[in-house]
């Protein structure tokens, strides 16, 4: 896994693994509206007073999350550049198990799962998330090899749809 030191202004101590990491400003949105524990919330500087981060920030304070305004040179330095001057650092994305996503199927009315086998772009992986969450999917199934897992990248493509959809991998789509 990428890990990398974080800076804000000046050196920052804390270690941080990106598959952790929330971006953007409806992924970082819908992860406080679900509820999702986060450790800490970066802001620019230059949207403290945005109107569009008004309730991602009541959001934050209201969970208890950190939140700190940091400088042009923290963000210069994420390697992830569609932030919109928004990051999370969150917990290891939690999947799901089949088991879970067929109990709950078997108590509500028939229900779409959406399988994923063989999307290994992260981009992709994300819009088929979203899609499927906005079409009303009950879970999405993901493959644990050959595939992209749930990371920073699909969290951010999915604008949220993680935070709400049931996401299991299994280790084989087939079986």
């Amino acid at each position: 896994m990428d890990r990398r030191r974080v800076r804000r202004g000046r050196p920052h101590r804390e270690r941080v693994d990106l598959d952790d990491v929330i971006y953007g400003v409806h992924a970082v949105d819908e992860a406080l509206t679900a509820g999702e524990r986060l450790r800490r919330l970066f802001v620019s500087d230059e949207r403290r007073r945005d109107p569009a981060l008004r309730s991602v920030l009541e959001r934050a304070n209201a969970s208890g999350v950190s939140v700190r305004f940091a400088n042009r040179g923290f963000f210069a330095e994420f390697p992830y550049k569609a932030h919109q001057g928004v990051v999370a650092y969150g917990q290891p994305f939690e999947y799901a198990t089949v088991e879970e996503i067929l109990a709950r199927r078997a108590t509500a009315r028939p229900a779409m799962l959406v399988l994923l086998d063989h999307v290994t772009d992260p981009h992709n992986a994300g819009a088929i998330l979203r899609a499927a969450e906005c079409a009303g999917a009950a879970a999405a199934v993901l493959p644990e090899r050959r595939a992209a897992g749930v990371n920073a990248t699909v969290r951010k493509a999915a604008s949220g749809a993680t935070a709400h959809l049931p996401v299991a991998r299994v280790a084989n789509v087939a079986g």
